[in-house]
């Protein structure tokens, strides 16, 4: 008898196109600890929802060290996610519920890498938000935390932080390649210089 296998992707969703978009969270998943090339690493993973102006909605996702340290790139995201506002001191001696998050309405910068010929998009830079959005219901919370879970689990099975490193990683693209277009990545620049009123969610959280 014949095996034959066959290689099905899981979405023929194309990737968010780039630009900055208006969105909001709508997960936060403690990942556990984890392999990665730094060694052993307490991890978690926030998603957000957003939808494009052709009405077509896109789950995307960021994965962080579950580190408030001001140097940690999820305090840094927080703090701009908080319209530049840092964690006090007391938020960090009391702790800081990261499922607060959900429903917080945000601004992401999305840029895309390139891996085996795919585009992937990438959440590359959170900024206040300009608007309150609700979250549209499509998001299904169990199927993805099932995936992700999966995906640990064969990462732990491997045992290996530079297969980790691999599979989880996004590549660096090449010079020119799968990077945001200057003048995208200058025009968020320019507006984070611009001091604009926090009124939705009443930021900072």
């Amino acid at each position: 008898m014949a095996l034959i296998l066959k290689h099905n992707r899981t979405s023929n969703q194309t990737a968010c196109p780039e630009g900055l978009y208006d969105a909001v969270c709508c997960d936060v998943i403690d990942l556990g600890t984890n392999p990665t090339s730094y060694g052993d690493k307490h991890q978690v993973q926030i998603l957000w929802e957003l939808t494009t102006d052709e009405g077509v909605t896109y789950h995307l996702s960021k994965r962080y060290t579950a580190s408030l340290h001001e140097k940690a790139k999820l305090a840094q995201d927080i703090k701009a996610w908080r319209g530049g506002v840092e964690l006090t001191a007391e938020d960090l001696r009391a702790g800081f519920d990261l499922e607060q998050l959900i429903g917080k309405s945000c601004q992401l910068l999305v840029t895309h890498f390139e891996r085996d010929g795919t585009a992937y998009a990438s959440v590359d830079k959170i900024l206040k938000p300009k608007k309150k959005l609700a979250l549209t219901g499509r998001y299904d919370a169990d199927a993805t935390r099932d995936r992700i879970m999966e995906r640990l689990a064969m990462q732990a099975a491997n045992a290996s932080a530079a297969m980790a490193k691999e599979a989880f990683r996004a590549p660096v693209p090449a010079a020119g390649a799968g990077r945001a277009a200057p003048s995208l990545v200058a025009g968020v620049k320019a507006q984070d210089k611009v001091a604009t009123a926090i009124d939705p969610d009443e930021l900072p959280f």
